[in-house]
């Protein structure tokens, strides 16, 4: 050993000590705690978002369909969203994954509504 290197004792190595370690850790698992929520929050609050913007798009499509011919009423339109006329209007010939059920109902009064409902139990409605 050379006498004149610097002499290095094991106690001033490089490396994290273990307290360093479990602050760091507690840190992460502080921030995990803190963020997990709101991204659950945000993924819920996107497929609302999406359900509500399919019954719209059903809604446009139900509209075009009616006035592509003056002589089509509201009552002519099919119930089930994903009919062949819906289809031919652009929709899907499917449900989302997160929609359970699809309905446009004519109350008779030259109206419709189409309520979609997710699989948690909300529904969603546009009216024309």
């Amino acid at each position: 050993m050379n006498p004149f290197a610097p002499h290095i004792s094991h106690f001033w190595q490089a490396g994290f000590t273990l307290i360093e370690l479990l602050i760091a850790i507690a840190i992460i698992a502080i921030l995990a705690i803190v963020l997990i929520p709101n991204v659950l929050n945000a993924r819920a609050q996107a497929y609302n978002q999406s359900a509500s913007t399919y019954a719209r798009q059903i809604g446009m499509w139900a509209t075009s369909w009616l006035t592509e011919q003056p002589t089509r009423r509201a009552s002519d339109l099919n119930s089930d969203c994903t009919s062949a006329m819906y289809v031919q209007q652009g929709a899907s010939g499917t449900l989302p994954q997160w929609v359970s059920e699809c309905v446009v109902a004519t109350p008779g009064d030259g109206t419709f509504t189409v309520t979609v409902t997710m699989h948690t139990g909300k529904t969603f409605t546009y009216k024309q």
